[in-house]
């Protein structure tokens, strides 16, 4: 046996502390207690008994918590066998899942134990009746339960296996994780000198048996003659119960718990009064308390726990499973001067965060960016490693690891190399993306439960529904909408939770912390008695207004001119929808955004709702021409909606949404269907250039000495004349992908890039939201020019036909053209919205025609028309038809529309039932034109008339763009998409048919929002012969990029990428280009 082993720390203490008292066992009733000679006569008897039956392999223990379970644990261990212990609550399934995969043959059951009996019965044979400390044993044989065939156990001298765990999944999926002597024993040794643990000390074992502390708060005590208070699982779920059992007011039999190592959600479920007067009280028997398994309490907090003189010293414990079982400690410092960094509330509780703290023995911290590489400052996730301490998960060999072994925890820090910090920033799968932000759940429950009235707080997001919701115990008093406005003045608005719901108690999962999915749960059932209460009525609307505006209404109150905004709009929307039905969504958004009153809005809802969407769409139709009849009247010839004043129908620009008290004199008149022209001094010069796209940016060849032969942009592809590369199968007929190059681009490449190929060179052109648009020669990756821009970037770039310019969209709502050779700013355009649209050429390549979020699509040139199809903004980039001289465009309310290219005037126009943002697709040459409902619903209309041609549904929602093929030589069109359900569809149509059929379609590993790139290259297939094959490159959201076969769907090679993937992949010369959400912009061979 190993010289450092579990059973060796306890066996050495035998001869010192063989009387001390070894185990503490109390229900709430008797108090039962065994020395450490008892526990060693005990340990003996289990494992003779297991060497009788020739035990070997992993020995369970499905057992609960009592005085046995030390004996029972250390006799296994005595005979050189791992363990792993079995929750008595889990399904047979998953008891038997477990069983499986670690070959299981011998298990240890209480003899009392119904569910145990009735799990193992079926698949082995109880052989053996052992009593321990008075209790019943049974030791069954499991011999009906085959392992999977070739199964090996990693156990030799060289990985002396202690025991196996499975994860919680808190991480990621559930994993099987081998923890040998090595790994553990240290932690030990680390807590017992780091905390000076002496024999007279009593530490709690709070963590269950599944959850790998338990191992720690065993042999902690059981290494250095101390004791450890046992107490069943039943009766931990009583605050009340446990608080007297841990800090008994008689102490006949202990004195109280000195050792606590606990979660911070299992210790705050005592109130502040019983922690004052009883655990971290001036007389507390508590020497250390450690909170561990979450995110550790402020200083604040902690301190406003602690009684006054109270001595207990408090650490902060950090460490994941996969390198068992601690890797950090932090003693708190409540001696710090709180306002040394100023007055910025959020900075200072920044500054009362408490580290991570510093490494235990045999283990190495390394924080990553999202490229990979290891960082001294900033922020990026915590690696855990060692070069002794290693464990093995799931399938791993020992011998394929390359010392020292990093894990991956999951978790987002902030190292800073000068104070040797390392702050804990929120859990991977705790922060989210909403509105194009970045929310870290953790920071929104940690504002909130600053409130004077919130006891404690939680927050969770529901991903389908697009709720975030705050769970919340109160102190003494509900105050709900007082929480509400709080938060709007100290979060983000993208921080601000849609739902705050009241909760006596949080519930815990079995290893002590939140239990997050049963608390959305809780949420989503109160929601439901809430809708299904009674028929919605006024006071639903009120509630609604109260909670996300945050005052009282008042039927006169109109929403924008009440504090209201865009964010505010959406969760009113969102609130509303529950209660009323979706069909309200596109009309009420409108609605508020146009500053209706309470009293207009319980109209729509009230007056509405038994009847269908197109009653109430004409009832709305019926309230505007009553406002407005007089008008009609008297200009009877004139478009309907050209006579509307601007006070009385208006459209609000960005800023007025997010700053209500602009003057109205800056709207934007509403045009709904015709046209107006702009003056040209709207367009801003830059330089002394002069700002004419004739003379400058569509300049001829003879003005230039290369000519523009390509572009590739977002799955489309314009070329002088067709050109394919030429390629020579690998073995196997795989086409691997060789990483050429990465660009920074110092933040999030969301934004699809833009090839052009010249006659004797070529580059790339993309921007990211570090505000750079940059240009990079190919296949190199060196930077010609780069131009900064005053906000982020997510328009693709659209070239003049020379080459020589480029037309981007920017966050800030103009519209820039930009030298591509030198970086500067030609012209801008400034719309009244951001623009993610990507310009278009038009016009015989001399005008650009682009849509902005503030609903109007613009064609820019020196003279400008502009027209708002709808009153909803515009994120699709348009589609030019060269042969109908057509601009088509759609618009988040899911307005379709064709319009003169030349005039703007309107052709026709069709309406779909929800959002639009995939762009406009011209197909069936050029007669018919694509238009992609979020929904998934795909439309085919004539491009001339807008008659339906055909439909086709997806199976999820649908922001990828179309990439469209023709096949000359078999007279078909392949129409390829990505979808939110993860599948890559490939619709083919034939000449001669008058509807689509889906050809295939291939699931990927996440949902895609990029638009594929159809490619076809010449394969040789000899020295004489060669074909013409077609690839599909697509991007999921995880970060894959695949290479598809466009016949079948299958899969020819794939990529992984450090982050998340929104950027469009293009495809051109043998170099496949994608942008990436690691700020990296990826040039790969194929």
């Amino acid at each position: 046996m190993s010289s450092e082993s579990l059973y060796k720390i306890f066996d050495v203490n035998l001869k010192q502390f063989g009387e001390n008292c070894a185990a503490i066992f109390n229900d709430g009733k008797n108090v039962k207690k065994a020395t450490y000679n008892q526990i060693a006569i005990e340990s003996r008897r289990v494992s003779l008994c297991l060497r009788e039956l020739c035990a070997d392999g992993f020995v369970g223990l499905f057992v609960e918590q009592d005085l046995s379970f030390p004996s029972l644990i250390l006799g296994i261990l005595r005979n050189n066998l791992p363990f792993t212990c079995i929750d008595i609550q889990d399904s047979q399934d998953k008891v038997l899942y477990l069983l499986r995969y670690l070959c299981v043959k011998w298990v240890f059951t209480e003899s009392s134990c119904i569910h145990a009996k009735n799990v193992l019965h079926n698949n082995g044979t109880k052989i053996k009746t052992i009593y321990l400390h008075n209790n019943s044993y049974s030791i069954w044989h499991i011999n009906k339960n085959p392992a999977p065939e070739n199964k090996i156990i990693p156990h030799s001298p060289t990985f002396h296996l202690a025991y196996a765990i499975q994860t919680s999944g808190s991480t990621g999926e559930p994993k099987i994780i081998y923890v040998p002597h090595q790994s553990i024993v240290p932690n030990i040794l680390d807590i017992r000198d780091l905390l000076h643990i002496h024999h007279s000390d009593i530490i709690y074992l709070a963590s269950p048996l599944t959850f790998d502390p338990s191992v720690v708060e065993l042999f902690v005590p059981l290494c250095c003659g101390a004791a450890v208070l046992i107490v069943p699982s039943k009766v931990k779920v009583s605050p009340s119960v446990l608080l007297e059992i841990l800090f008994p007011t008689n102490h006949d039999f202990y004195s109280g718990t000195s050792i606590l190592q606990i979660t911070p959600s299992s210790f705050s479920r005592w109130n502040a009064y019983d922690i004052q007067t009883r655990i971290l009280s001036r007389k507390t028997t508590l020497k250390k308390l450690l909170f561990g398994g979450e995110p550790c309490p402020n200083i604040s907090v902690l301190n406003s726990w602690k009684a006054t003189d109270n001595l207990t010293e408090i650490y902060n414990v950090y460490g994941v499973t996969e390198v068992s079982c601690w890797a950090t400690i932090e003693r708190v410092d409540f001696s710090q001067n709180w306002n040394q960094f100023g007055q910025s509330e959020i900075n200072k509780q920044a500054t009362l965060a408490v580290p991570l703290g510093s490494p235990l023995s045999k283990t190495v911290l390394q924080v990553k960016n999202d490229c990979g590489d290891q960082i001294f400052n900033g922020e990026g996730e915590l690696f855990i490693g060692s070069s002794e301490r290693i464990c093995l998960i799931n399938e791993e060999v020992l011998e394929n690891l390359t010392p020292p072994v990093f894990r991956a925890t999951g978790d987002f820090v902030k190292i800073d190399n000068s104070c040797n910090h390392i702050m804990f920033l929120g859990r991977k799968n705790r922060i989210i993306k909403r509105w194009g932000h970045r929310v870290c759940l953790g920071n929104v429950e940690m504002v909130l439960s600053r409130h004077v009235d919130v006891e404690k707080c939680s927050c969770v997001w529901h991903q389908e529904k697009n709720i975030l919701a705050v769970a919340v115990i109160w102190r003494d008093k509900e105050e709900i909408q007082d929480l509400r406005l709080y938060g709007v003045n100290h979060l983000h608005k993208a921080e601000v939770p849609d739902q705050i719901v009241t909760v006596k108690e949080l519930p815990l999962t079995n290893h002590g912390k939140i239990d997050y999915e049963k608390l959305l749960t809780i949420i989503l059932h109160k929601n439901d008695k809430i809708t299904n209460k009674d028929i919605p009525n006024s006071s639903h609307i009120l509630e609604a207004w109260r909670s996300i505006v945050g005052r009282e209404p008042m039927l006169s109150e109109k929403f924008m001119s009440s504090g209201g905004n865009s964010i505010l709009a959406i969760q009113l929307t969102t609130e509303l929808e529950r209660i009323f039905g979706e069909r309200i969504r596109n009309k009420l958004m409108n609605m508020l955004l146009n500053n209706s009153s309470v009293m207009e809005i319980e109209m729509f809802l009230l007056g509405n709702e038994n009847k269908s969407e197109a009653g109430i769409a004409l009832d709305i139709s019926c309230r505007k021409s009553s406002i407005l009849n007089n008008k009609e009247k008297n200009n009877s010839n004139k478009d309907f909606f050209s006579s509307i004043e601007p006070h009385e129908y208006s459209l609000l620009s960005a800023e007025e949404i997010l700053h209500p008290s602009t003057s109205s004199s800056k709207r934007r008149k509403l045009i709904s269907d015709s046209p107006v022209d702009l003056k040209h001094e709207k367009i801003l010069t830059h330089k002394n250039h002069s700002c004419n796209i004739t003379k400058e940016s569509a300049c001829s060849q003879t003005q230039h000495e290369e000519l523009l032969m390509k572009i590739c942009c977002r799955g489309t592809t314009f070329e002088k004349e067709p050109h394919f590369d030429t390629w020579i199968p690998k073995e196997g007929n795989r086409l691997p992908l060789h990483l050429n190059w990465k660009f920074d681009m110092q933040k999030c490449v969301d934004a699809s890039p833009c090839y052009l190929k010249f006659a004797k060179r070529s580059c790339v052109i993309v921007g990211s939201h570090s505000h750079q648009l940059v240009v990079l020669e190919c296949p190199g990756g060196e930077l010609i020019s780069q131009c900064l821009l005053p906000d982020r970037i997510e328009s693709s770039v659209c070239p003049s036909s020379c080459g020589k310019y480029g037309v981007v969209g920017c966050y800030n709502g103009c519209v820039y053209c930009i030298s591509l050779a030198k970086g500067d700013i030609i012209w801008s355009f400034p719309t009244n919205d951001m623009v993610k649209s990507t310009p278009m050429l038009c016009l015989g390549n001399t005008a650009v025609v682009v849509g902005s979020y503030d609903s109007n699509l613009y064609c820019i040139a020196m003279e400008i028309w502009n027209i708002s199809p709808s009153t909803s903004g515009i994120y699709a980039s348009a589609c030019i038809s060269n042969n109908n001289c057509m601009v088509y465009i759609a618009t988040l309310d899911g307005t379709c529309v064709s319009l003169s290219e030349k005039t703007g005037k309107l052709q026709w126009k069709k309406n779909v039932s929800s959002p639009v943002f995939s762009s406009p697709a011209l197909v069936h040459s050029s007669q018919g034109v694509i238009f992609t409902e979020v929904i998934g619903i795909v439309h085919c209309f004539s491009a001339i008339n807008g008659d339906k041609m055909w439909q086709f549904k997806a199976n999820g929602q649908v922001f990828s763009s179309f990439s469209v093929t023709h096949d000359y030589h078999n007279l078909h069109e392949l129409l390829v998409f990505g979808s939110h359900d993860k599948n890559v569809y490939c619709l083919k149509w034939d000449e001669n048919a008058s509807n689509v059929s889906l050809k295939w379609k291939k699931e990927l590993d996440s949902a895609i929002f990029a638009t594929p790139f159809i490619y076809k290259v010449r394969e040789e297939l000899n020295s004489t012969s060669t074909i013409i094959n077609t690839y599909v490159i697509t991007a999921a959201s995880k970060g894959f990029v695949y290479v598809m076969n466009a016949e079948d769907g299958s899969i020819k090679c794939l990529s992984s990428l450090p982050n998340e993937i929104f950027s469009s992949p293009i495809v051109c010369d043998g170099q496949v280009l994608v942008g990436c959400r690691d700020n990296y912009l990826y040039n790969y061979s194929i």
